[in-house]
């Protein structure tokens, strides 16, 4: 594929799709300093009555990125009750979201504020649709009702750079049966949103790899879906470059901004495209593994499968495909048979970064196949997600990605 060669020449526009370019979004503080916009947020907060607040985190995050010195004073200045939720756990399940909705309940609190990455805004936000949903529980909200169009305010501070969830309209929580299912609705848009790099600073290494990763994955899969658009296909691209470019030097300079600040860009940018492009295979497949394995990373899990998935992908789109991932492998021309060596590279890619984990190191073997492709088939975000999947999905492709993703290609 020709370097010159335009990103509309190669994503194949449905003309027909009709999309919304500018669909509600947070009020967006972005950039070094950002937090000290928290003031900003409580006052307008005050004057629209909503002077009664949880912040939702957990321990570790609350004092590691001593955003406790900014919001405090903050809320306190502006005369707003605020009471701690430090509860917050990776891959929330529907027990938790409940303790916190029954917590926001029983304060007859106005406005929940999260503080963290995206397991702090999805349990904010089921937290903040239960309380406007008083006779369902969580289990029903995600199993039963999904669209929702009601729910108390949410502000969130974003600490890392890949969740996302802070800039768009979905959550996820954990299932009791090992899937993790999806709500959506434009009242789980933030009202405001805050995104200062200075924050991300204290991530470990691991993180900084797993994060950056994960907006990689929404951008690549919000370029391919079948709902995918010019608008967010370049968003995607921009984060792909930007993930590429600066994923290394965050790596070695742990304590420098700059990286900090592009990736967390390329990250708003990801959130961004599949809130209007969607997702499908990667994120689809990836949850029952989090969901079987709460320990497993979610964005560690979504490495150990991308390389199959883009297989499959790239077959379908292999000039788009070449297209976005030419800052990572420069030398792909856009055809057909380069789908194996294309999965080869952007595996030997993710290994050279640190992110070495395929499903056998995450805990599955072969016998626990059966297990991974029923839930994927079964699981309520999966039957929405696979229809915007670029290809048909059926149990033997679904298989054949979790076989291909045991180990190391």
């Amino acid at each position: 594929m020709k370097n010159n060669i335009g990103f509309e020449d190669v994503m194949k526009v449905n003309y027909n799709h009709v999309f919304t370019i500018q669909p509600a979004r947070p009020v967006t503080y972005f950039g070094v300093g950002a937090i000290k916009k928290i003031d900003d947020i409580a006052k307008s907060l005050v004057e629209k009555d909503l002077d009664n607040l949880i912040i939702v985190t957990d321990p570790t995050i609350w004092k590691a990125t001593n955003v406790e010195q900014f919001i405090k004073p903050a809320l306190e200045n502006n005369k707003i009750r605020y009471t701690i939720y430090d509860k917050v756990r990776p891959n929330p399940t529907y027990e938790s979201c409940d303790e916190l909705a029954s917590l926001a309940k029983n304060l007859g609190a106005k406005v929940l504020l999260s503080v963290g990455g995206g397991s702090h805004t999805d349990t904010a936000k089921t937290a903040a649709a239960l309380v406007k949903y008083p006779q369902s529980n969580a289990k029903q909200l995600y199993e039963e009702i999904i669209m929702i169009n009601d729910a108390i305010p949410l502000v969130c501070i974003n600490t890392t750079h890949g969740t996302g969830s802070e800039v768009d309209n979905f959550a996820v929580a954990q299932s009791d049966g090992g899937y993790k299912p999806l709500i959506a609705g434009p009242a789980l848009y933030p009202m405001y949103t805050i995104e200062d790099p200075t924050l991300t600073l204290t991530l470990p290494k691991k993180q900084i790899i797993s994060t950056s990763l994960d907006a990689f994955n929404h951008s690549f899969e919000a370029a391919t879906t079948k709902t995918r658009n010019p608008y967010s296909a370049m968003l995607s691209e921009t984060a792909i470059r930007l993930v590429a470019k600066w994923i290394y030097v965050a790596n070695l300079e742990p304590e420098n901004v700059i990286p900090r600040y592009w990736l967390m860009y390329a990250s708003i940018l990801g959130g961004i495209s599949f809130d209007i492009g969607l997702l499908h295979l990667t994120h689809a497949l990836e949850h029952p593994i989090s969901a079987l394995n709460p320990k497993a990373v979610h964005g560690i899990g979504l490495t150990s499968i991308f390389p199959a998935v883009l297989n499959v992908t790239y077959k379908v789109f292999p000039e788009l495909s070449a297209k976005l991932l030419s800052p990572i492998i420069p030398e792909l021309e856009g055809v057909v048979g380069e789908a194996e060596y294309a999965e080869k590279k952007i595996e030997q890619w993710f290994f050279d970064l640190g992110a070495t984990e395929k499903l056998g190191d995450l805990g599955f073997k072969n016998s626990d196949l059966p297990k991974l492709v029923e839930n994927a088939m079964t699981s309520p975000m999966s039957k929405i997600l696979f229809d915007y999947a670029p290809v048909e999905v059926n149990e033997s492709l679904v298989k054949t990605i979790f076989e291909r993703s045991l180990s190391r290609r």
